[in-house]
């Protein structure tokens, strides 16, 4: 006949066995991290090797964008100050914008959906991606600005002036996905709507 102490024994051990095949499976998903990783270790994360998620450089994505934006700015001077500007000119500036945010979304691909989920910024994540599509389209229309060996500057400053403001607006978008993980910006914040503009 099993006694009340032999229950009791049978149901710890079966607790036990329940608590750490738990542990197990969480050691499986996050080796050596908890199952559900906070912004807490999201920055020691980053603090450890600057990347968060599958390798996602914050600092990396704040420089392809920041040069995207400084190649717009560029290409505004020259469609407002010089009544000739080079196509080849125009073509240089707009490589280098979608190469930038090129790079900047292959950053963003290595967020994984947990970091993504466990953050909370989705709505980040896709806020940054429709802005990317967004830079390409009007680098579409910066290039058809270009008509043989001249270059319509005038269309030249509004599809500059376009690209600046999505490009200020995935900044802006960056920052806020930045503070959900707990990551704080300590470069000099040359992306910032507060810098001097260049567009009037």
């Amino acid at each position: 006949m099993l006694t009340r102490r032999t229950l009791t024994s049978v149901g710890l051990i079966a607790l036990f066995s329940f608590l750490i095949a738990g542990i197990a499976d969480a050691q499986t998903r996050w080796p050596g991290k908890p199952a559900n990783p906070g912004p807490g270790e999201m920055r020691r994360s980053y603090s450890r090797s600057g990347t968060v998620g599958r390798g996602y450089r914050p600092l990396s994505t704040w420089s392809y964008q920041n040069s995207a934006r400084v190649n717009a700015q560029s290409l505004y001077l020259y469609g407002e100050n010089c009544p000739e500007v080079e196509p080849a000119t125009v073509k240089e500036h707009v490589a280098e914008i979608r190469r930038n945010v090129a790079a900047a979304s292959r950053e963003l691909d290595k967020l994984d959906e947990q970091t993504i989920r466990d953050a909370k910024i989705s709505g980040e994540v896709d806020a940054l991606r429709k802005n990317y599509e967004a830079i390409e389209e009007h680098c579409g229309m910066a290039e058809r600005c270009v008509a043989g060996t001249s270059v319509e500057t005038g269309k030249l400053c509004e599809c500059c002036g376009s690209l600046e403001d999505e490009l200020d607006a995935a900044h802006k978008t960056h920052q806020k996905m930045l503070d959900k993980l707990g990551i704080k910006q300590t470069t000099p914040d040359a992306g910032s709507s507060d810098q001097k503009e260049p567009k009037r």
